[in-house]
């Protein structure tokens, strides 16, 4: 029984990594369109016009999160 519940933890464990790295990577792309949507706010205040830039959350590419996140990383 005791190996059965080593096995239930540390699948408990995985889930709640996997959930916490969807959370991480909903909580940067929202930050993304803050600041795209600050851009735009003040592009308009200054009369001009950001280009036609489709919203971070329409994509949801696991590769453009992942690539975020290494550009993060590195700086």
């Amino acid at each position: 029984m005791t190996k059965n519940n080593e096995l239930g933890g540390e699948f408990e464990s995985e889930i709640t990594r996997h959930n916490d790295d969807q959370k991480e990577s909903g909580q940067i792309i929202q930050a993304i369109n803050n600041i795209y949507s600050i851009c735009e706010k003040l592009a308009d205040v200054k009369g001009r016009k950001l280009q036609n830039i489709k919203s971070v959350t329409e994509d949801r590419d696991p590769e453009l999160i992942n690539g975020l996140i290494k550009k993060l990383a590195t700086g």
